[in-house]
């Protein structure tokens, strides 16, 4: 008896001693951050971008490493330059029935102090898919960037891809996102509000 009420006693300081690690949240700068697709096709490739993502990092305020990652962006902001095109891509994405591709870490690996990979659901067009994103950190005085690309298949996604001049697009396309966290600046706002509140 006396060892399981010890048993306890140490599951219940452990556990609060993890609960109590400082985490950050720390939203992306909307204004210069983007991310993009880019398909294949006979004859040329297409591009499209979208400059209204939405993404957050929870950063750990004892190590400064990133711990967390989420990410969502409306599809039909993506543009390609060419309107005939875009709705064409949204028609075969059904973007009315599924408006927005979102992604959330599981677990994040540093492989060097500037390069992590992610691993972590990916959902488009209403499938949601494990994959692992290669991220590199460029950290600045005043921000961080975080550059990266994932490699993707249409049918993975139940997509029924897109035609371009009556042929449609190769199945693979490539997912590039380059975004940008004040977070040196965010990060001492919050400690300061975490003061304040202390």
């Amino acid at each position: 008896m006396r060892g399981l009420i010890l048993a306890l006693g140490v599951f219940i300081i452990i556990g609060e001693h993890i609960s109590c690690v400082p985490v950050i949240e720390i939203e992306a700068n909307k204004d210069v951050s983007f991310i993009s697709y880019r398909v294949y096709h006979f004859f040329h490739s297409v591009e499209g971008i979208n400059k209204h993502v939405s993404c957050k990092i929870d950063i750990d305020s004892t190590t400064d490493k990133i711990i967390g990652v989420s990410a969502k962006a409306e599809v039909d902001s993506f543009d390609s330059g060419n309107e005939a095109r875009d709705k064409t891509a949204m028609k075969a994405i059904e973007s009315d029935k599924f408006p927005a591709v979102a992604f959330q870490s599981d677990s994040i690996a540093y492989d060097s102090d500037t390069t992590i990979s992610v691993l972590g659901k990916l959902t488009f067009h209403g499938v949601t898919k494990k994959i692992t994103i290669p991220i590199t950190i460029v950290p600045k005085t005043y921000e961080t960037i975080c550059d990266g690309s994932v490699r993707l298949d249409f049918d993975k996604f139940n997509v029924e891809r897109p035609d371009l001049l009556f042929i449609p697009v190769g199945n693979t396309f490539i997912i590039r996102f380059h975004v940008v966290f004040d977070w040196h600046l965010q990060r001492q706002e919050q400690m300061r509000y975490e003061n304040k509140k202390g």
